[in-house]
């Protein structure tokens, strides 16, 4: 296994895949749970500051856990010419 060095193309190559797919899930997962805070807030009268602090609160929770399965999906890919690895130091 050849040991490739990070240069500043590879480290931004690397960099944009995950954010725009952390980007891209958050988006998408905190939009799809807004609407039924949003409606369930209207539903019982809860005022649309309290309800938008909710939404903010769980669109936080949504984000890590995007980014935490975007990183282990980048983690298992295979980009053109590498794949990122995880090697054990021996102690």
């Amino acid at each position: 296994m050849e040991k490739v060095e990070v240069t500043w193309p590879l480290a931004i190559k690397i960099w944009w895949s995950y954010t725009w797919r952390v980007f891209l899930l958050s988006f998408i997962a905190g939009f799809v749970a807004a609407i039924p805070i949003g409606f369930i807030g209207a539903l019982v009268n809860i005022p649309q500051e309290k309800t938008q602090v909710i939404s903010g609160v769980i669109g936080l929770i949504i984000g890590l856990f995007a980014q935490a399965y975007v990183m282990k999906k980048l983690l298992n890919k295979k980009y053109k010419k590498f794949s990122i690895a995880l090697i054990r130091e021996e102690a």
